[in-house]
């Protein structure tokens, strides 16, 4: 019985300091106007990409392209990090217990 109030007693001291104490009034002010999206970003991506060819270093260039030929995505490493968890747990899944 004094095993059941000292857990009693210790989840209620992880809820109340789970709960929020302090009220955060919102944001009155504005973001300053220079930080508008509006017309002041260059959406040259083009020039932006090939950012090296203005050093006119042919050896800069073989590095950057083989570089860019051999760099995964993001999107790519994500689907291989899903794989490799899939493979593991199909790999663990004879350690749980089935139904016959």
């Amino acid at each position: 019985m004094l095993k059941r109030r000292i857990s009693v007693i210790i989840m209620a001291g992880i809820v109340a300091a789970c709960a929020p104490t302090a009220h955060h009034p919102a944001l009155k002010d504005s973001p300053p106007q220079q930080w508008a999206l509006a017309d002041s970003v260059n959406t040259n991506a083009v020039e932006d990409s090939v950012w090296w060819r203005s050093f006119n270093d042919p050896s800069l260039d073989s590095l950057l392209h083989e570089a860019l030929r051999y760099n995964y995505s993001l999107k790519g490493a994500l689907a291989r990090l899903e794989a490799a968890a899939a493979q593991r747990t199909i790999a663990g899944a004879g350690l749980f217990p089935s139904l016959n």
